[in-house]
């Protein structure tokens, strides 16, 4: 557990003192702490602890005097170009910010709290628009680099000669990086209804800029998601009727070679009857009769198909 006091500056505390003056910032690591023993001290109810604790969600809620943020704070695997969430809980009450962490999250923190101090602008308000603004700013830089990987997998199919050769792994990657996008897609949309929670509960006329910084942010964050979604969808489609296409043209191949033989296969069905009475196998040229009948039906049927652009 991590305790400071913030009066004119950000000190560094050994316990909890709540007879003294001044706000303090608590940072509790959800692995090493006894989280619920240090939130009941706080008079937080039991049930707010789990909630806060366990639920994956993002969202605001403000009971009483009481004000919990939960919060995503996302990492990109740029092997797999999947999303890891690491949730984190930022608690207002009264003169206590409480942040509850894991160990990336905590790292995150202490980034915060560094330019917390630099800045030394010792409010809440300013402390909470850090962290929401990290957050934003990071879902930002992971948009651009999704971005610059989609460039380099369109440029990669968009250079096949044929739709035979597309690479089912470039594919996969497209789709990996759709699905992030969905999921970024569903945290903006938590990240508004949040920032319309805490538009007067936490900022008031004061401290107004913090939350149109926010807003503006967000916006332009979801705005390039759209743009960037909308092109990615594009192409995902265009990418899907290529491979239809392509499995089209194997089976109109496939079908006009069976169209071929079909002639060849009837006449030599008919001689390969076990009739007493066929004259044909009687005749010195009988053979040679059927033979030329098979090659020329197979010609034909050759030509047919090739005059109609089916081979």
């Amino acid at each position: 557990m991590e305790i400071y006091r913030i009066t004119r500056e950000l000190t560094r505390e050994e316990e909890y003192r709540n007879d003294t003056e001044g706000d303090y910032l608590i940072i509790l690591d959800k692995s090493k702490d006894d989280v619920y023993g240090i939130l009941t001290k706080q008079n937080i109810e039991p049930f707010f602890i789990q909630d806060v604790v366990q639920e994956d969600v993002i969202k605001y809620e403000s009971i009483d005097e009481l004000k919990i943020l939960t919060l995503a704070l996302n990492v990109l695997d740029i092997q797999t170009n999947n999303l890891i969430s690491h949730q984190f809980s930022v608690i207002l009450n009264k003169n206590t910010l409480i942040c509850i962490v894991d160990n990336v999250s905590r790292d995150y923190i202490s980034k915060i709290l560094k330019i917390f101090n630099i800045r030394k602008v010792y409010t809440f308000e300013f402390f909470i628009y850090l962290v929401l603004h990290g957050i934003l700013t990071d879902n930002i830089m992971i948009l651009d680099y999704l971005e610059g990987k989609y460039l380099t997998h369109e440029r990669n199919l968009s250079s096949l000669s044929n739709s035979a050769e597309l690479d089912q792994k470039e594919i996969m990657n497209i789709f990996d990086i759709k699905d992030t996008l969905s999921v970024l897609k569903r945290q903006s949309l938590l990240y508004r209804e949040l920032l319309l929670g805490i538009k007067t509960d936490i900022f008031n006329q004061d401290t107004k800029v913090y939350y149109e910084d926010l807003v503006d942010r967000l916006n332009m964050f979801t705005k390039d998601l759209d743009i960037f979604n909308d092109r990615l969808q594009n192409f995902i489609t265009q990418t899907l009727l290529i491979m239809n296409f392509s499995a089209a043209e194997a089976t109109k191949l496939l079908s006009a070679i069976s169209a071929i033989f079909l002639p060849m296969s009837v006449i030599a069905s008919i001689y390969g009857m076990n009739f007493d009475n066929m004259p044909e196998l009687q005749h010195p040229l009988g053979y040679y009769f059927a033979l030329l009948m098979i090659i020329t039906s197979g010609i034909l049927s050759f030509y047919i198909m090739k005059r109609k652009r089916y081979i």
